[in-house]
């Protein structure tokens, strides 16, 4: 799967010296798809998955020098899915919302007391659900990780 994502983050920071930590959540639109041939039981086709929209809810904690943060982030992660199957002139979809964890680290620039820059690389596992694809025979199981490298500004209030 690729594509990409865009949204919204807030969140809470604290400071301790240089120590700083807090919670941050975030919702993003995505644009994220892929997909494969099968053969199962001599029966060919195209299973597919895209994603419309993603979010997480995650601790932040990381060392603060001058005007950059150094930080790593951990928590939970959910994300929307629809996968479709196609083959023999049918097609058969099911949506599901799939619950994971996800973990990174990141770097932020303040360049005025208000407005901050940020560089961020975070992995994703979205966890396994069960797709019923009616006549394509049993349940199908997919499950989908992902990297996304973002950038961003944030506006402290």
């Amino acid at each position: 799967m690729d594509g990409f994502t865009g949204g919204f983050h807030a969140g809470y920071l604290w400071q301790e010296g240089s120590f700083v930590y807090g919670i941050e959540g975030d919702i993003d639109y995505a644009n994220i798809s892929g997909g494969s041939n099968f053969n199962y039981g001599g029966f060919t086709g195209h299973l597919g998955m895209k994603s419309d929209w993603q979010g997480s809810l995650r601790l932040r904690g990381g060392i603060a020098a001058d005007t950059w943060l150094l930080y790593g982030t951990a928590g939970v992660a959910i994300g929307h899915a629809e996968l479709t199957a196609t083959g023999g002139g049918t097609s058969v979809s099911d949506d599901n919302t799939h619950i994971g964890w996800t973990v990174g680290a990141g770097v932020e620039k303040a360049f005025t007391p208000n407005l901050v820059g940020r560089l961020e690389a975070r992995y994703t596992d979205f966890g396994s659900r069960n797709y019923d694809l009616g006549g394509f025979g049993n349940d199908v199981e997919s499950s989908w990780t992902q990297t996304v490298f973002s950038a961003g500004l944030s506006y402290k209030f």
